[in-house]
C-alpha cells in the first residue's frame, strides 16, 4: 500500500467529538454548567473549544460554590479532535483524553521513557518499545499478540516512532480504518528528524489512516512543508496562555549566568535548569563548588545516561530528585512534575539544537503541574553571533525546490534505467553522491533535505525542512536584537525585570568547560570501542554482513553511527583491522577526515586495469618529483573525465596522498609508492567497467 495524499479537508463536527453517554460542561453567561449531549447536535461543525476553564478553577454550578474543581479536555470533549490540533498550552490532559476514549488507539510520541510512563500509569495501554534500563525488558511479538487477543475493550498502543511500524503490521491493513493514530508532540519529531531520520516514517504511515482516524498534537505548532498537510483540518484547543512573571536576561555567557542563577538560590529550594546539552551542563556542574556539585543531578533520554554520568537521574515519583536539577529536551514536554521549583530556561541561538521558541519555553514553563508550583522564572538568552539574512518569505519555498529536484533528479535515474542493470548499479552510485550533496548547513549542523520513505523512495525531507525553517525565522526575527526578545514575550506575559549582561569567561569557566569537553571525548571514545566489540563479535561469529550491520546501525546512540555507517562503506573492499584502526584515528572529527581514509581504500580495491588506476600510474612515477600545481593538473583531467568532477588547490595533494605515499623534499613532492595505509588483503575488487562517482570523496 502506497502512501498518499488526499486534498479534501475533512472538519471536525461535535460528532467527531462527543459521546452521548458522556458528561460534558458548557460555558454560558452563569458560569460552567453541565449539559446534555443532543445527536440533533452531532453534524455540526467545530473548530476550535475556546473561552473554558482549564486546571484548577472555582467556578460557580447550580447556585453552589464548588472550590477546586478540576477541568481538563475531558470536561468538554470525550475524543480527540482529528487533523493537526493545537492545544496551545499543556496540562490540559489531551493525550488522556484519547487513552480514554472509546475507541482503538495508537498513541506515538516522542520518547520511550515517556511511552513507559504513560503505560504505567494507564494499565490498559500497552507500551511498545525497546528496553527501559532495569524496569522492564523490550516489548515482544508475544506480548503484542496477548494484548491484540486480549479482552480489553478498547486497545491501546502507546508506542515510540521506531516501534509503529511493528504494531501495524500486527493488526494489518484493516489498521488504517479500526485505529485512531495520534502522534503526541509531533514538534518534537520535527525538531529530532535530522539525527533520528526514522521519525518522519511516522508521517508516511500518517497518510495511510483515514482522515477521521489521525492527529498531529502539539502544544508549540511548527509551521509544516509538507503539502499534503495544508489539507489537513487545523483545530484549536484554547484562548490565551498561563499567567507568567519572567526575569529575562541576555548574555553574552550563558554558562556563567546559569551558575550564577544556581548561585543565587540560597533558600535552599529547588531550581531547575532546562538546557539541551550536556557538555554545556557538565560545564556548569564542574564550576560549581563541590557542595554544590553534589546537589546536582541530570534529567537526559536514557540513549544520554553515559554522558551525564554521575549525575544522571530520573523524576522520582514525579518529583525532582535533588535540590538543583538540569533537564534536556527529553523532559522538555510531556512530563508532569509535580514539584515546587525556580525555573531557568537557557536558549543559545548559536546552536541549532538549542535555541527554543517561545512557544517551546511556555512549553518548558508547562511541565510543572501543581498550583503556584513556579516560585520564579528566569530567562537566558543570546543572539546568534553571525546575523542571517532577513527571509524575505521564499527560504522555505528555495529548501523545497532544493529537495525536489533532487528527487525528481532519482526518478529520472530509476526511469531511465529501467531493465537496465547496469545502468541501475551506476545511478544507485550517483545516488549515494547526490544524497550527500543535498543537505542545508545550518547552525554548524549538516541537515538532509531529502529521505527514503517506507516505500523505499527519495522525497523530501519535510520535518528537516520545517526545523531548518524555524531556526531561520528565530535567527531573523526576536533572537535578532534584546530588546525584541523582551518585547515579543511581553505581548503574553509579565516581564518583571530585562538585564543584558555582558561577562568575561575567567580561568576556573575555561577550566570546568574543557573538563566536560574532555569528558564527553572520553565517553565517545567508551561507544566506539563498544562499536568496534560488536563488530569483531560478528566477524569472529561469521555474521558479518550488511544486514547485521544494518540492525547496529538502527540500534546505535547518535554518537556511533558515524562510526557503524563509515565501517559499513568500506569493509567489504579491505583488511577490517585497518579500517578499524584508521576510523578509530578520526572518531571524533569531521567527513574531511573520513575522505582520506575512503579514497585510500577505494584506490586499494580497484582493478589493476580500472581506467584511473592506470591513467595515474602512467603519470605519477615513483621516485619523482611533482610540484603542487603540476599534481593539480595530472588530476584534474582525470578526476573530470572518472569522476565527472575537478580537484582544486590542495584538495589536490590530499586526494593523492589517499592514493600514493609522498615525501616532500626541497619543496616537491616525491612519490613513493603506491598503498599508504598499508592494506594487505584484497576482498571485494572494483572492475575496470565502474564509475566512481560516489565511491571517491572529493
Amino acid at each position: 500500500m502506497k502512501t498518499k495524499c488526499a486534498e479534501e479537508i475533512v472538519p471536525n463536527t461535535w460528532g467527531d467529538l462527543i459521546d452521548l453517554d458522556s458528561k460534558t460542561y458548557n460555558v454560558t453567561d452563569e458560569g460552567v454548567v453541565e449539559v446534555d449531549n443532543d445527536p440533533a447536535f452531532y453534524d455540526i461543525e467545530i473548530d476550535s473549544i475556546t473561552n473554558v476553564p482549564f486546571g484548577k478553577v472555582y467556578i460557580e454550578h447550580q447556585g453552589e460554590i464548588i472550590e477546586d474543581s478540576v477541568y481538563r479536555l475531558s470536561s468538554y470533549i470525550s475524543k480527540i479532535p482529528h487533523g493537526i490540533v493545537d492545544k496551545r498550552r499543556p496540562g490540559i490532559g489531551a493525550t488522556t483524553l484519547e487513552i480514554n476514549a472509546k475507541r482503538n488507539s495508537i498513541i506515538v510520541v516522542p520518547t520511550k521513557i515517556l511511552a513507559y510512563n504513560k503505560a504505567q500509569k494507564h494499565p490498559q495501554c500497552q507500551y511498545v518499545g525497546s528496553k527501559i534500563n532495569n524496569e522492564r525488558g523490550a516489548t515482544s511479538k508475544a506480548e503484542l499478540y496477548n494484548y491484540l487477543n486480549s479482552d480489553t475493550v478498547y486497545k491501546k498502543f502507546i508506542v515510540v516512532a521506531d516501534s509503529l511500524k511493528r504494531v501495524i503490521d500486527l493488526i494489518e491493513e484493516k489498521v488504517y480504518n479500526t485505529y485512531f493514530l495520534l502522534v503526541d508532540e509531533v514538534d518534537m519529531l520535527q525538531s529530532d528528524s535530522n539525527y533520528r531520520p526514522a521519525l518522519e516514517n511516522v508521517m508516511d504511515y500518517y497518510f495511510r489512516f483515514d482522515k477521521r482516524n489521525r492527529c498531529l498534537l502539539t502544544a508549540t505548532m511548527v509551521e509544516f512543508s509538507n503539502p499534503c498537510l495544508k489539507h489537513e483540518t487545523r483545530f484549536y484547543l484554547t484562548d490565551g496562555k498561563p499567567k507568567r512573571n519572567i526575569k529575562l536576561i541576555h548574555t553574552d555567557n550563558i554558562n556563567a549566568l546559569v551558575k550564577k542563577e544556581i548561585e543565587k538560590n540560597t533558600n535552599e529550594e529547588k531550581i531547575l535548569i532546562a538546557y539541551n546539552s550536556i557538555t554545556q551542563i557538565l560545564g556548569i556542574i564542574y564550576n560549581l563548588d563541590s557542595d554544590l556539585q553534589k546537589k546536582c543531578s541530570i534529567l537526559c533520554s536514557e540513549a544520554s545516561e553515559k554522558e551525564a554520568g554521575e549525575f544522571y537521574a530520573v523524576l522520582d515519583n514525579n518529583k525532582l530528585p535533588s535540590s538543583i536539577v538540569f533537564m534536556t529536551c527529553s523532559y522538555f514536554a510531556g512530563v508532569d512534575i509535580e514539584d515546587k521549583y525556580h525555573l531557568v530556561t537557557v536558549s543559545n541561538a548559536e546552536k541549532f539544537f538549542q535555541i527554543l521558541s517561545i512557544d517551546k519555553m511556555t512549553q518548558i514553563a508547562g511541565r510543572c503541574r501543581i498550583e503556584n508550583g513556579l516560585l520564579s522564572e528566569t530567562i537566558i538568552f543570546n543572539t546568534p553571533k553571525d546575523k542571517a539574512l532577513f527571509d524575505d518569505g521564499t527560504f522555505q519555498e528555495m529548501l523545497l525546490h532544493k529537495a525536489q529536484k533532487v528527487v525528481d533528479l532519482y526518478k529520472a535515474a530509476d526511469e531511465i534505467s529501467r531493465n537496465d542493470n547496469n545502468l541501475i548499479r551506476l545511478f544507485s552510485i550517483v545516488k549515494k553522491a547526490i544524497q550527500e550533496k543535498a543537505t542545508e548547513k545550518v547552525g554548524g549542523e549538516e541537515i538532509n533535505l531529502t529521505r527514503l520513505n517506507i516505500d523505499g523512495e527519495y522525497v523530501p525531507a519535510y520535518f528537516n525542512i520545517d526545523s531548518i525553517v524555524e531556526k531561520m525565522k528565530l535567527d531573523t526575527g526576536y533572537y535578532m536584537i534584546p530588546e525584541w526578545m523582551k518585547n515579543e514575550l511581553a505581548k503574553s506575559f509579565n516581564i518583571i525585570t530585562f538585564e543584558s549582561i555582558n561577562e568575561d569567561v575567567d580561568e576556573s569557566q575555561k577550566i570546568a568547560e574543557e573538563k566536560s569537553s574532555q569528558a564527553q571525548k572520553e565517553q565517545l571514545d567508551k561507544y566506539i570501542e563498544e562499536a568496534i566489540d560488536q563488530i569483531k563479535q560478528l566477524q569472529a561469529s561469521g555474521r558479518l554482513n550488511n544486514d547485521e550491520l544494518k540492525k547496529l546501525i538502527r540500534g546505535s546512540k547518535r554518537n556511533t553511527r558515524d562510526f557503524y555507517e563509515r565501517f559499513k562503506k568500506l569493509y567489504e573492499y579491505a583488511d577490517n583491522d585497518i579500517i578499524i584502526n584508521e576510523l578509530w584515528e578520526i572518531r571524533a572529527e569531521n567527513k574531511k577526515s573520513f575522505k582520506d581514509i575512503n579514497n585510500a581504500v577505494i584506490f586499494w580495491a580497484l582493478e589493476e586495469n580500472h581506467p584511473i588506476k592506470t591513467d595515474l600510474s602512467s603519470c605519477l612515477m615513483e621516485g619523482n618529483l611533482y610540484s603542487s600545481s603540476e599534481l593539480q593538473e595530472i588530476l584534474k583531467s582525470i578526476t573530470t573525465y572518472h569522476i565527472f568532477n575537478s580537484v582544486k588547490g590542495r584538495a589536490s595533494v590530499s586526494l593523492i596522498k589517499s592514493f600514493y605515499s609522498l615525501d616532500r623534499p626541497r619543496g616537491k613532492y616525491k612519490v613513493i609508492g603506491s598503498n599508504p595505509k598499508g592494506f594487505t588483503e584484497h576482498k571485494m575488487r572494483i572492475g575496470k567497467d565502474e564509475n566512481l562517482t560516489g565511491l571517491i570523496l572529493l
